[in-house]
């Protein structure tokens, strides 16, 4: 029996031998291209795809993932016991019912659930070393280094599951299923179970001859039905269980796998790489190649798998790789037939009568016959063997033998010598090269028609040429530039089509008459350009940059297909064949319409060559053969799927948290709906079609509801990235790009939302809604509201327009009254002061006593209309104490008269209040015409002004006036400020009153933010106070007002210093009044009168004035206005002005005190006029007198100035003379100086360190100081002299420069 084993070993290894034959060490090296992946090479012991498209591999370090962009790695972590089992992953297995997938590792069997990307841990299989796992009609065969486990029942889930170990302590390798069977490998035998029969040891006789020969592998028999072929340790075994007969088919080589393909082949994994047996008898033994990446991976071989592509998957020791299979064309590597390394890229293609086929490229010529394959090139052979140059353009086959054109001329193979004819072409001229052929086609007259580059079109005569014996032939006809209507001498393609040849140039294409050599345009469209040509029959094809075109019968029409570049063309009488790169399709002639498009192999196609069924396909070191039917009928089917979400670059786990929100809660690839919150609206989507024979993938994808065009990725790139997304909802789509260009059918979908904010949020939105509804109503309200004020508004302004006219015509009444008034007053005072005669001297007074009454009455006149308009708040800045005693003085002559004693009593209360002076006078004369209407004869009337409380912030001033009068009872008191009362007391002695006057006192103190009491006791008088404030902080100290003390000529004499009267300028139209003041005063001063301002200024220009009288209200230019320009000149800045006016007011009071030095109103005292002249001169000699003073005490001595202080002395009069000018600026001083602009910007920073504009600033403000100092001028009038025009701005940059407000400047110099 041994001796048997022996010789049946010794048998199968020579028979092994002698059928590797001669070509053994081919068919060991010559086998698929592979193709590696991942960039890590772990072993890897097991492979297989799932549902989805994914490739799983199990390896010592882990599972991993592949999709056909990317690996994701799952391994084991000790913390997380949703994790892997273990890290070294020896079985996987994909559930029938379900997605998910088993996996076996060395400590455990766990299930990974595809939806939550987490892993469950099988409790029944506890941490047994798993090494093959089986599913079977709902079981689940699990076996281990320990023994094999069946489980039942987990269709809810393997927590339910029932377990049962069926063998104990064997080491169980396999589970394979053969015809409703399971066979289990493990140490020298098998074991089987049959249904209702149960597991049963099957020994295998050759097993025993080893001490331990584990078994690998499984699998039926195809070549002899019934046997089973072992994978050991030690060799292929094949055993026939009927018989238990076994026999070794490979010998001492251990095989680990057996996989067979759809197609029936027969894969055997090996520690010696891969045995390939074909259903066809062929047998490869493929191997790893040292320096070859497209071998496989590693020579031990673990396991081999088959996805539904067709693809074949190898895990080895060193990673996995795969091969692309495909059921409609095999490709044919150049060294299978050539036993060369050399290489050749394919481009032109043809078969000869003989049937042998002929592949020309860029590295000579190879003739692929029954018998041999030959190689000819243009430097190796003898000289009848050899081309004319490696570079092969095209090739054509007659019945004389094969016309090759090259990068060198024509030559001829010939069937008959089997040898090479070379020949020479030349025309004419000699002026053309014919050397580099680059297409040939025949006429039906047996001609060769031959493009070339750079030499047009060559026409020769077959049968004279090759009767020619001449070193050179010339060509019988030929096509260049020379011919009208052709080209370029560049052509390419070349193709006739019964008695027209189509010819491609670089500079388009066009058709030659065979018969007449007429030339004429081929008329493609705008853009498109022939780079292909083949004919069959009538029609001709042309493949162009956008497409394939058919000519038939004069016309050109499209070919509706993919719009890409097409290459080669070739046709036959039913199909034409179209090379876009790697992509072929295939046309029926007679419909036009696609018959299919695929992608061949990786690398570009290059050449076609048609031969019946078949279809010859170049590429780079070899070619594809093509089943023309199968083509047809093979289906590109491409799934795309999302494969991952990235934000921020970090790729998102299902169930991570981001921020507050959880956004995956099942795998991105089975999930429907993606809400993102607003501040997740940046992200990235990752895709894949699963198509891992493909070096480069296309894509197309949209996203509805931002853009419904389709976006195509470029350099094979899987991912959309999408910035900022606004909120709303959206629909991601992506789908492959077919070999046709069209966009796949059932493109992946995830519908996608992003949040908006909570203040953008539907509940935010409706109650937007509703306080829309209600700013709606209450804007409407509002409207309605406004509509009605503006009715009222209208009506107001229309009263107080009435009301102004009503002012205006008593202002300018009382103004025509008071001067005439003055007039009499003037001449009555002087009368007086000069009358002896008493009696007449009494008269004189009464005359006095009744025009003074008249100018109070004209006066209240005008107040009591401006009163009137009691709604009318203007408050001003008043001093207290002197409106109090100004009132006081109105009321004191009447007073007297009566004979009331009166006293005015104050403190010093320097604080400015801001009071509307017209009412508070009104409050005043209230009080006091009370006091003195209800005070007898030799009562008193006490009027004070004092401090009624003072706070860190406010002070409080108390107007109190107090009578010895009648006095109110106690319970009238509550009552005599309302409106008609009238106390009963006052009834009983018939005063006549309205009972209003308290009323509005009380009424205007109130409008004034204060109080108003009183304090009274029948028979003793009555005591009124009214207590007003003012903010400390808004308020201004004022100067202590000169004496009313009489100022003489003799006090002007001590300080005029002049021969000369001082000089007067008199503004008045009133003639009258001009008279009366120059007659009065004439002799004691020099008059120049004028009638308006405008004379006023023409004779202040001409003369010496010191001092200027003007009223206000003139013709032509008033007062105020000659005021204003007065003040605005250097020449007359600190010039005296007494502004007289009848135009009464406060307003105009302090309108007028912007600009004057004194206001009196008419009519007019003539010694307080005097007096006031006589002040203002004194006033203005000793300002002057002061600043000769000091120009005296000022050394004269001249100093010697360097050139910096003369250029800092020129540039700052530069900007005094034009310092009140706002718009002179920096550019303006570079014109107007004689130094170069460079040169100031440079010298001022230098010296100052500021720039020009910086400079000018602090000219104008260090002017303004100096105005301020001299306490002449407001702040007002300052600020338009030193050239600035705005308040706040001039104010902001003073306060940068001192430190403090100009208001505050020119108080601290005050004191």
């Amino acid at each position: 029996m041994r001796g048997k084993i022996i010789f049946q070993t010794i048998a199968a290894s020579l028979f092994l031998f002698l059928a590797a034959g001669p070509h053994g060490t081919a068919a060991q090296t010559i086998g698929p291209d592979f193709q590696r992946l991942g960039s890590r090479f772990e072993p890897a012991f097991t492979v297989i795809s799932d549902r989805s498209g994914y490739i799983w591999t199990g390896t010592t370090h882990g599972l991993t993932r592949y999709d056909s962009h990317g690996a994701i790695s799952y391994l084991h972590d000790e913390n997380d016991t949703s994790s892997l089992c273990h890290n070294t992953v020896n079985a996987l297995l994909c559930l029938a019912k379900t997605d998910g997938l088993l996996v076996g590792t060395n400590r455990g069997l766990c299930l990974y659930d595809p939806a939550v990307d987490r892993f469950h841990r099988i409790e029944a299989c506890g941490t047994r070393h798993i090494r093959t796992l089986l599913e079977h009609n709902d079981s689940l065969w699990v076996g281990s280094s320990s023994g094999l486990m069946l489980l039942t029942g987990y269709e809810k889930g393997f927590a339910h599951a029932k377990a049962e170990e069926v063998i104990r302590e064997r080491h169980i390798m396999c589970c394979r299923e053969v015809d409703g069977d399971i066979y289990f490998g493990t140490y020298n035998k098998i074991y089987k179970w049959e249904q209702g029969r149960g597991i049963r040891e099957i020994p295998v006789p050759l097993l025993n001859r080893w001490y331990s020969n584990l078994v690998y592998d499984i699998i039926p028999s195809a070549k002899i039905p019934g046997t089973l072929l072992l994978g050991t340790e030690y060799g292929l075994v094949r055993f026939d269980p009927a018989t238990g007969k076994t026999g070794m088919e490979l010998y001492d080589i251990p095989v680990r796998c057996f996989m067979r393909s759809k197609s029936g082949d027969l894969w055997a994994g090996t520690d010696k790489g891969i045995y390939l047996f074909g259903t066809d008898g062929r047998e490869q033994h493929i191997i790893h190649e040292s320096g070859n990446a497209a071998s496989i991976s590693d020579n031990v071989v673990s396991r081999i798998h088959e996805d539904p592509r067709g693809n074949i998957w190898v895990a080895t020791d060193h990673g996995i790789c795969m091969t692309m299979q495909s059921s409609f064309y095999t490709f044919v590597h150049l060294k299978s037939i050539t036993g060369s390394n050399e290489g050749l890229a394919i481009r032109t293609m043809c078969k000869d009568r003989e049937g042998a086929l002929w592949l020309g490229g860029k590295n000579g010529l190879i003739r692929v016959g029954a018998d041999a394959t030959t190689w000819f090139k243009s430097d190796g052979g003898s000289p009848d063997r050899r081309v004319s140059h490696n570079k092969i353009r095209s090739l054509h086959a007659d019945e004389i033998g094969v016309w090759i054109a090259s990068d060198g001329g024509l030559d001829l193979y010939e069937y008959a010598s089997r040898r090479f004819r070379r020949f020479t072409i030349t025309e004419p001229t000699r002026r053309y090269n014919s050397s580099w052929m680059y297409g040939i086609s025949e006429d039906n007259r047996g001609r060769l028609w031959i493009s070339t580059y750079e030499g047009g079109v060559f026409v020769v005569d077959k049968r004279r040429l090759l009767e020619n014996t001449a070193p050179s032939y010339t060509a019988d006809l030929h096509f260049s530039t020379a011919n009208p209507g052709f080209p370029s001498n560049i052509t390419s393609k070349i193709a006739v089509n019964g008695t027209l040849c189509f010819v491609t140039t670089d500079e388009g294409t066009v058709t030659i008459d065979t018969e007449t050599g007429e030339i004429r345009p081929v008329r493609l469209p705008c853009g498109v350009r022939a780079q292909a040509l083949d004919s069959y029959g009538d029609r001709v094809f042309l493949g162009t940059n956008t497409g394939l075109y058919i000519w038939h019968e004069d016309s050109i029409r499209e070919i509706p297909g993919p719009r890409l570049p097409i290459w080669v063309v070739a046709a036959d009488k039913e199909r034409v064949w179209t090379v876009s790169d790697a992509i072929m399709s295939a046309y029926d002639i007679r419909s036009g319409g696609g018959i299919g498009h695929h992608r061949i192999g990786n690398n570009p196609l290059l050449s076609c060559l048609i031969d019946g069924e078949k279809v010859y396909a170049g590429t780079t070191d070899g070619y594809h053969v093509i089943s023309s039917e199968d083509f047809s009928q093979s289906n590109e089917t491409l799934r795309t799927r999302i494969t991952g979400l990235n934000i921020s670059n970090h790729r998102i786990s299902v169930g991570e948290r981001v921020g507050n929100d959880v956004l995956l809660t099942r795998n991105i690839d089975i999930t429907d709906r993606l809400v993102l919150p607003h501040n997740r609206n940046s992200f990235t989507l990752e895709f894949s079609d699963f198509d891992f024979s493909l070096t480069e993938h296309r894509y197309a994808y949209r996203l509805k509801g931002l853009n419904d065009d389709w976006q195509i990725t470029e350099n094979g790139s899987n991912h959309a990235t999408f910035i900022n997304l606004p909120t709303g909802s959206y629909l991601f789509e992506v789908g492959s790009i077919l070999s046709d260009g069209r966009i796949q059918d059932d493109p992946a979908t995830l519908q996608i939302e992003v949040r908006p904010q909570w203040y953008a949020g539907p509940i935010a939105w409706i109650v937007y809604a509703l306080l829309f509804v209600v700013l709606l109503a209450a804007t409407l309200s509002v409207i309605r509201a406004r509509r009605q004020l503006a009715l009222e508004q209208a009506e107001r302004d229309k009263a107080l327009k009435m009301v102004k006219m009503k002012s205006d015509f008593l202002a300018n009444l009382a103004h025509e009254f008071k001067t005439p008034l003055s007039i009499i007053l003037g001449h009555v005072g002087k009368l007086i002061s000069v009358e002896a005669d008493s009696l007449y001297c009494q008269e004189l007074v009464s005359m006095q006593r009744n025009a003074e009454k008249m100018h109070r009455l004209i006066d209240k006149m005008v107040t009591d209309n401006e009163t009137d308009n009691g709604a009318l708040f203007i408050p001003s800045a008043t001093s207290i104490v002197e409106l109090t005693r100004k009132v006081y003085d109105e009321f004191a002559p009447a007073m007297a008269e009566k004979g009331i004693n009166t006293r005015f009593y104050c403190d010093n209360i320097r604080y400015i209040f801001m009071l509307d002076r017209v009412k508070i006078e009104s409050v005043l004369s209230n009080l006091l015409s009370n006091a003195m209407k209800f005070t007898p004869a030799g009562g008193s009337i006490l009027v004070s002004v004092t401090v009624g409380r003072e706070t860190g912030d406010l002070i409080y001033a108390d107007i109190t006036v107090e009578d010895s009068g009648v006095g109110i009872r106690p319970e009238e008191l509550p009552h005599i400020f309302n409106q008609y009362y009238r106390a009963a007391s006052n009834q009983d002695r018939n005063s006549h009153g309205s009972g209003i006057g308290l009323y509005l006192v009380k009424s205007i103190v109130e409008m004034h933010k204060g109080t108003v009491s009183v304090e009274s006791t029948p028979g003793k008088g009555s005591r009124f106070t009214v207590r007003l404030s003012t903010m400390k902080a808004d308020s201004f100290i004022m100067q202590d007002e000169e004496h009313d003390e009489d100022a003489s000529l003799y006090s002007l004499s001590k300080v005029w210093n002049h021969e000369r009267k001082p000089i007067i300028l008199l503004v008045e139209d009133n003639r009258d009044i001009r008279d009366f003041i120059t007659a009065s005063l004439g002799d004691d001063y020099t008059f120049v009168c004028a009638e308006n301002g405008k004379q006023g200024l023409e004779l202040l220009a001409g003369n010496k004035i010191d001092l200027v009288i003007t009223d206000i209200m003139m013709p032509v230019m008033d007062g105020l206005q000659m005021s204003r320009r007065i003040r605005r000149s250097m020449a007359t800045t600190f010039l005296p002005i007494i502004i007289l006016s009848g135009k009464n007011g406060h307003g105009v009071e302090l309108e007028s005190y912007e600009y004057a030095d004194a206001f009196i109103p008419k009519p007019f005292s003539l010694k307080y006029l005097n007096n006031r002249i006589i002040q203002l001169l004194i006033k203005h000699e000793q300002y002057l007198e002061k600043i000769r003073q000091e120009q005296m005490m000022t050394a004269q001595v001249e100093e010697i100035r360097n050139p910096d202080e003369v250029f800092l002395r020129e540039i700052t009069d530069l900007i005094n003379a034009h310092i009140d000018d706002p718009d002179f600026s920096a550019a303006r001083l570079c014109e107007l100086s004689r130094y170069s602009s460079k040169q100031i910007y440079r010298k001022i920073k230098q010296l100052n360190g500021m720039g020009a504009v910086e400079f000018i600033r602090e000219v104008r403000l260090r002017k303004a100081a100096l105005y301020l100092k001299q306490n002449k001028l407001t702040v007002t009038e300052v600020m338009y002299m030193v050239g600035f025009t705005t308040p706040s701005y001039f104010s902001k940059c003073f306060k940068v420069r001192f430190g403090v407000t100009p208001s505050e400047y020119a108080a601290s110099e005050e004191k």
